[in-house]
């Protein structure tokens, strides 16, 4: 008779689990749900997609577009929530380089991405990503500007330890290393005091997913020098190549940096968040 009872309580005990994980998985009844896969959070409901939509309009946050699901991307901006009646879509800023503005015209589809800073995780902030499309070019306090659907579905991914940044065209970061007894000088798309993302005209076979660089040396701005080493995440080919001294690179490499000193990352701390605070002075002056 006890082992009986013993057998109940056990199967409550695991069935409660479940109910429980089940719970957990699809978010607490935030509203979102939970990709077990990718362990990102999807939004779908309306009224939280224009939420988020404001905050990032409030905080300025620079997007990320990509045409068509292509591997070029172009910088943007989130401006302005139109939810008028009869009217719902998002003014960005007119994209960088200024060919996207072309290319836009007659696409498919755009993938936006853009970070969020979240209190309540001290320095982290939040990628999200969705898909929108182009209603229209438009004009916005006397500036061109573009106007997108508000999206069926936000995404938001994991939280970031530090805030990542493009570097600008007057002032490009450069990495050098060794592969071999052959160096290569490679041009820095985006960078965080955690890691980035260069182009290369090296194969994602030969910049294989987790092999480690060793004695990286980054060339900032202002003669700074970073040496650290690191370990490949990801490794991407794009179909449209950033062209640089005329030889077009269409792998995206994504770097981790590895055994960084915290004096260099404070160096490249500091660089990422004079960039954004030029960034964020050159916004003021056109939309405020």
């Amino acid at each position: 008779m006890i082992f009986y009872e013993i057998l109940l309580v056990g199967l409550g005990l695991m069935l409660g689990l479940i109910v429980f994980n089940q719970f957990f998985r699809k978010g607490c009844g935030n509203g979102g749900t939970v990709d077990a896969g990718s362990q990102t959070d999807i939004f779908k409901e309306h009224t939280r997609i224009i939420d988020i939509l404001k905050r990032a309009v409030e905080q300025k946050a620079r997007a990320r577009v990509r045409i068509n699901d292509q591997g070029k991307t172009y910088s943007s901006s989130l401006l302005k929530i139109d939810t008028s009646p009869g009217n719902s879509g998002i003014i960005i800023d007119t994209l960088f380089p200024a060919e996207g503005n072309e290319r836009i015209h007659g696409s498919d589809f755009m993938g936006i991405e853009f970070n969020l800073d979240e209190a309540h995780h001290g320095h982290y902030s939040i990628q999200y990503v969705f898909n929108s499309f182009l209603l229209r070019s438009c004009m916005l306090n006397g500036y061109p500007a573009l106007e997108i659907s508000v999206p069926p579905a936000v995404r938001r991914g994991q939280k970031r330890c530090f805030l990542r940044i493009e570097p600008s065209i007057n002032s490009p970061v450069y990495v050098r290393f060794f592969l071999g007894k052959s160096e290569y000088v490679q041009k820095v798309i985006n960078i965080s005091a955690g890691g980035m993302c260069f182009c290369s005209a090296l194969n994602s076979s030969v910049l294989s997913v987790g092999k480690v660089i060793h004695d990286m040396v980054l060339d900032l701005p202002r003669g700074e020098q970073i040496k650290t080493s690191g370990a490949i995440r990801s490794a991407v080919n794009s179909e449209i190549p950033v062209v640089v001294d005329n030889i077009p690179h269409h792998t995206l490499c994504g770097i981790e940096f590895v055994g960084l000193e915290n004096k260099m990352r404070d160096s490249v701390l500091r660089f990422v968040t004079e960039r954004e605070r030029l960034e964020l002075k050159r916004l003021n002056r056109q939309f405020e």
